[in-house]
């Protein structure tokens, strides 16, 4: 009897748990206005950190503002980080984030926008000029 109340218990807590956690599953959605990657602006110093990449699509053309013109990093649609861009990445900007920057509303004041740091799997899915939702959490 115990341990049929004992089980409830456990699969009522579970299920409750469960809920939580898709109530805090929070959810960026809008359309993809840049991409950039956060880290060491320059390799040299630990302690200078800021925007190493950006990408972002100006009236339909693509502009990139990279960290040296020969960085191994992309420089036409789609951008994705592959793994010579990551290996750059972390030696000479180390330790890094990928981000997008996400508006709701892009081109008003108040677009509603976010830049979450994600995954580079994400980073390489989303494309900019697109709609995406990235789950934040």
């Amino acid at each position: 009897m115990r341990r049929r109340a004992l089980l409830a218990a456990a699969t009522t807590g579970l299920a409750s748990t469960a809920g939580c956690f898709e109530a805090l599953d929070l959810r960026q959605s809008g359309t993809v206005v840049t991409k950039q990657v956060w880290g060491r602006v320059d390799p040299e110093r630990s302690d200078a950190e800021g925007p190493v990449a950006t990408w972002l699509l100006d009236d339909g053309e693509l502009s990139a503002r990279l960290p040296e013109e020969d960085a191994p990093l992309p420089t036409e649609l789609p951008i994705e980080i592959d793994d010579d861009a990551a290996t750059y990445l972390d030696e000479n900007h180390g330790p890094y984030e990928l981000t997008v920057n996400i508006c709701e509303s892009p081109g008003t004041s108040d677009g509603d926008c976010s830049g979450p740091s994600i995954g580079r799997e994400t980073f390489n899915e989303v494309r900019l000029g697109e709609r995406a939702t990235i789950s934040t959490l």
